[in-house]
């Protein structure tokens, strides 16, 4: 009988290894999904979580990144869960504290690199007619600069 998934005397040592090593990918994958549509809900301007919207209008205000505005403020909120919830930590709590905001930073770096000289971005049209000559109005993925 298994006891949880790496406590078990049924489990060979490289299966604990395997599912560590899918864990930890898995985890890196989430973390950079995570900066990566934060960065597409900050451009869309569809509105985030709350916690990310409060740092999101702290960057803006105090002019700093968002990755270090992010980083303060989960350093300062992660003091209450060393003191009452220390059991709760792992990796991809240190990770998604410390990456998320660097990650959405670095996308939407790339978004200007990649758009600047673009006077109109990759849309997905829905479909309505705007009043101007054979345009559409559109959702855009990523907003004009």
């Amino acid at each position: 009988m298994l006891h949880g998934l790496f406590g078990g005397h049924c489990l060979s040592y490289a299966m604990r290894c395997s599912a560590v090593r899918s864990r930890t990918g898995l985890m890196f994958i989430g973390v950079l999904g995570m900066g990566v549509f934060l960065s597409f809900l900050l451009k869309t301007g569809y509105g985030t979580d709350t916690c990310s919207f409060m740092n999101a209008s702290l960057s803006s205000r105090l002019g700093i990144s968002l990755g270090t505005v992010m980083a303060c403020s989960n350093i300062i909120l992660f003091i209450p869960e060393l003191l009452w919830g220390r059991e709760h930590i792992g990796p991809g709590t240190v990770l998604n504290m410390l990456c998320i905001g660097y990650i959405s930073d670095f996308c939407m770096m790339l978004e200007r690199i990649a758009f600047f000289h673009r006077s109109c971005s990759p849309s997905i049209h829905i479909g309505k007619q705007s009043s101007s000559a054979h345009c559409y109005s559109s959702f855009y993925l990523y907003p004009s600069i």
